[in-house]
């Protein structure tokens, strides 16, 4: 429809991302089977991280975005 895709800011920030089934496996474990009184941390491991550029990047190619995007 002629809309550009804009992101704000560099790009540069980064980021990290868990799919919500992954998560929701790592809560019913914690739930179940977690007895330690120390908290457990549920992360991504920074080598995961991904810039914003990176994620728009992505968006871009997977729906086949051709319009301007900046």
């Amino acid at each position: 429809n002629g809309t550009p895709f804009v992101v704000s800011g560099t790009g540069k920030p980064l980021r990290q991302f868990i799919y919500s089934r992954d998560l929701a496996k790592l809560f019913i474990w914690q739930l179940r089977e977690y007895d330690d009184v120390e908290p457990v941390i549920l992360s991504v491991g920074e080598d995961e991280e991904v810039s914003i550029k990176e994620v728009a990047d992505a968006i871009v190619k997977a729906v086949g975005f051709e319009g301007h995007y900046t």
